[in-house]
């Protein structure tokens, strides 16, 4: 098996995030849910700020995925066959930073951000879609690349967090 994946554009992070990001947008022009009532002006400028913040985490966490693999030459799309096992930065706390960073951080930041109550509903569901789509296959293709050394870092270090 060369890589985790076939080279498809669905079976991308950026892909998925943009069905979700769609999703929550559809979902809520259609069947709007608000996160406070339009008097309460203090409250949406402390979730503005908050989402804001979850952005800025979220992007960082990405760009050092991204740092972290150019370090070991390692590419960051499936499709792409993975040389080694990187366990280091993000590596070493999340064996899915950019996933994490996806649904954990910059799904729920832009709900705070634009006012989308339907993205926090959604984000759970994408880790699942996540699951489902990238991280089952890319478990069973690390697995099989780098076996004892794969085993014992997924005992070591979670999933998520």
């Amino acid at each position: 098996m060369a890589s985790a994946h076939d080279r498809v554009f669905y079976k991308t992070s950026e892909f998925l995030a943009i069905v979700f990001y769609l999703g929550a947008w559809l979902l809520q022009r259609h069947f709007p849910l608000t996160f406070f009532d339009d008097e309460n002006k203090q409250l949406e400028n402390i979730l503005v700020v908050a989402g804001l913040g979850l952005l800025a985490a979220g992007g960082l966490l990405v760009l050092s995925v991204k740092t972290e693999l150019n370090k070991y030459s390692q590419s960051s799309q499936p499709g792409k066959p993975t040389t080694r096992l990187i366990q280091t930065g993000p590596f070493g706390f999340s064996r899915n930073p950019t996933y994490l960073a996806f649904v954990g951080l910059l799904f729920p930041g832009s709900a705070l951000w634009w006012g989308t109550p339907w993205m926090l509903v959604l984000s759970p569901i994408s880790g699942l879609v996540f699951y489902r789509v990238l991280i089952r296959d890319e478990e069973i293709y690390l697995k099989m690349q780098f076996g004892a050394e794969w085993d014992t870092y997924r005992r070591r270090t979670r999933r998520w967090l």
